[in-house]
């Protein structure tokens, strides 16, 4: 081979390479490009804009097991399949639409699936701020969304935070974000169904007024984490998603997840639910939330990180919590 074969064969490799890495580049994801000031779609292709202009919105919403517990608790199980429900507690009493964010961490695998169905209540969102629907307006929807989603559904590539309006905010409670290693695909489930909380002035309500989210995982290997964003046509601060699940404990208490645990991460010891529930408060839009119990968290360290390998390490911690 001569010189000039050398460098077209040379040069044809590199072509070959570098289309190589642009595909996989491709199918890796999307990195969200803000933490509070970004347009998220979701898995139906719908676009919401996200809306955190401070350090608030972290107050009002919550993934409960018990829809009679709104202010949630600290969940982790290996459960392949299961309910969980988002409430609220905010002083304007609704939100119009619920997005569910789901993160996975180690392999996704090619047979990967989850099934998920949301139901709850439905209304034409009302054109004046904080002014929620009436019973008359209200639709009860079994089913109002649901799909399998698969590997290729999770839009968004490997990171560590979830937005919010804290930079760096952790996707699971107990998470130490500074670790690069254990990252997390995501991506964002609409659930067409809206919450109507403590505060909205309606009673008897159907699971108290909150979003049904069943789930069912078929081949999940690392860890897959619950958090929930709420969408508001209007409201103080605006058209948009500008309120998500507390998950960082910075001892003001409230902090609700909900995190399923892969075939490599379940104790030989068979399946085990943990659950710490959050300390009640009074939820007022824009305030502060009092603390007025006592609860003992379990910090989750390391859930699943690693592509090849995962390990997960419980460490419990007492806390004092102020009434």
């Amino acid at each position: 081979m001569n010189y000039l074969e050398r460098v077209l064969c040379v040069a044809l490799l590199l072509i070959i390479v570098g289309c190589w890495h642009a595909a996989a580049a491709d199918t890796a994801g999307e990195i969200l490009p803000s933490y509070k000031q970004v347009e998220i779609s979701t898995t139906d292709g719908t676009i919401y804009a996200v809306r955190f202009d401070d350090e608030g919105g972290l107050n009002s919403l919550h993934l409960t097991t018990i829809p009679e517990e709104p202010y949630g608790q600290v969940t982790t199980t290996n459960r392949q399949a299961g309910t969980v429900y988002v409430s609220y507690t905010g002083g304007r009493g609704f939100n119009d639409r619920i997005i569910l964010m789901i993160a996975v961490n180690g392999t996704i695998s090619d047979d990967f699936a989850l099934h998920l169905t949301s139901s709850g209540y439905q209304w034409n969102p009302t054109p004046i701020v904080n002014i929620g629907p009436t019973y008359e307006e209200l639709t009860y929807t079994e089913s109002a969304s649901g799909t399998i989603l698969t590997a290729t559904d999770f839009r968004y590539a490997s990171q560590t935070w979830k937005p919010a309006g804290i930079e760096n905010y952790p996707i699971y409670y107990g998470q130490d974000t500074t670790n690069p290693s254990n990252g997390f695909a995501i991506l964002f489930f609409d659930t067409k169904a809206g919450t109507l909380g403590i505060n909205s002035g309606l009673t008897g309500l159907r699971d108290h007024g909150a979003v049904k989210i069943e789930y069912e995982f078929k081949n999940l290997s690392g860890s897959a984490v619950f958090n929930a964003y709420a969408w508001c046509n209007q409201s103080n601060e605006g058209e948009g998603i500008s309120w998500t699940n507390r998950v960082a404990d910075d001892g003001t208490g409230g902090a609700s997840s909900y995190a399923v645990l892969g075939s490599g991460l379940s104790p030989d010891s068979g399946e085990f639910t943990t659950t710490v529930s959050s300390p009640g408060y009074s939820g007022t839009e824009g305030g502060e939330n009092r603390k007025s119990s006592t609860k003992t968290p379990i910090d989750i360290f390391g859930i699943g990180a690693g592509i090849c390998s995962a390990r997960l390490l419980f460490r419990k911690r007492r806390r004092a919590a102020e009434a």
